[in-house]
């Protein structure tokens, strides 16, 4: 699965500029450590599911990790608040094909 987390209002370049910094510090939490690509000339987030053991709460948390980070991100370079993640927790999360 690849995705990218992509604001509104926020075009390439800087949606694969936030999405490696999210990566990152994705990564440096421990609470996942997904891979990444390149696909279309646009930096992805790839997350591979192989464990027998994967549920759906598993990537229902990968995937409000991700926004949570990416909310924080997106705050931080352009002032808005970030998203309510409790209540939005795939907002911004667009897959790519």
């Amino acid at each position: 699965m690849c995705f990218q987390f992509a604001p509104e209002g926020v075009s390439e370049p800087l949606i694969s500029d936030l999405n490696r910094e999210l990566l990152h510090r994705l990564h440096e939490t421990g609470f996942a450590v997904p891979s990444y690509t390149e696909l279309n000339g646009k930096f992805a987030i790839r997350a591979v599911l192989t464990n027998h053991w994967t549920t759906n709460e598993d990537i229902e948390l990968l995937v409000q990790e991700v926004v949570r980070i990416g909310s924080q991100l997106s705050a931080l370079d352009t002032g808005a608040r970030p998203v309510d993640v409790a209540n939005r927790a795939s907002a911004g999360a667009t897959e790519l094909a």
